[in-house]
């Protein structure tokens, strides 16, 4: 259910959920569009779930977006079949023949893809939570999945699986206030002493966070890191995080800006910023 432009009933019925500590659980949608805008699924207080494939690679179909929380797999995976229905035949880009995903002589079973199968697989590691720690708010459960998820793809939180695939196994074993994050919202180049300087804002590491660190790369995709900043112990929630002397971004005018994020666990996060020059 839901479509473009959230509503304000769709809303105020997630606002009563959270209200009684429901955790809301919705799928991103098998349009393969920007679900930024989109109700109850762009909304706010939910856990938006994105599709995998059997490489942890993002399905084609798999709407996708800054809201974007967590993927979980949505290929190929065994069902129940719904009298006069063939789902398949109406997912995005899927090669597919009717009936062919019928399981059985009597055809009740039924392989599929979708996000549709994504969001239940969330919702039973939640419920698992809950059975272990009844006591989990909302808020503390969509942290928990996001921090322990494993990210895939490109590193660090990114629109097509938000923080990465959901790992059962490290939310059940995480406390609740166990977070770690690395972004960088914007680079500007500033001059000082007559010399350029890009200075990166807005990190927001850890809540025990070891430390922090700044790399640079040439070009889409670097070979080689140049570590420039070796070492932030604060964190930085709002300002500037780092400046990076002008003269290291010499011969390229394409820029990888990386953020290596390290909490006293031994767990790290990455952001990446592309910042293209001229």
């Amino acid at each position: 259910m839901g479509g473009k432009n959230l509503t304000r009933l769709e809303q105020d019925a997630v606002n009563y959920a959270r209200k009684k500590d429901v955790v809301v659980v919705v799928t991103a949608g098998n349009e393969g569009i920007d679900v930024s805008g989109f109700g109850p699924a762009g909304g706010d207080k939910v856990i938006m779930v994105a599709s995998t494939g059997l490489k942890d690679d993002h399905l084609a179909f798999s709407n996708w977006g800054k809201q974007i929380d967590v993927a979980a797999p949505g290929a190929d995976v065994l069902s129940l079949r719904g009298r006069y229905t063939d789902t398949m035949r109406d997912i995005l880009g899927v090669e597919y023949q009717p009936g062919e995903a019928y399981v059985g002589a009597d055809k009740r079973y039924y392989r599929a893809s979708g996000t549709s199968f994504s969001a239940p697989i969330v919702t039973g590691i939640i419920s698992l939570m809950l059975s272990k720690n009844p006591d989990l708010k909302p808020a503390e459960i969509k942290e928990l999945l996001q921090q322990t998820a494993r990210d895939v793809g490109m590193p660090g939180v990114d629109q097509h699986t938000g923080y990465g695939v959901v790992d059962a196994a490290a939310a059940l074993r995480a406390r609740p206030g166990f977070f770690i994050r690395s972004a960088i919202d914007k680079v500007n180049v500033v001059r000082r002493d007559g010399r350029g300087d890009h200075r990166h804002g807005r990190g927001r590491p850890a809540g025990r966070l070891a430390g922090a660190s700044v790399f640079i790369g040439a070009g889409e995709d670097p070979g080689e890191w140049k570590n420039v900043i070796a070492s932030i112990k604060g964190p930085v929630k709002a300002g500037v995080l780092s400046a990076v002397k002008a003269a290291h971004f010499k011969g390229a005018t394409v820029w990888i800006i990386r953020l290596v994020v390290r909490h006293k666990n031994g767990k790290t996060q990455e952001a990446r910023f592309r910042l293209v020059l001229g």
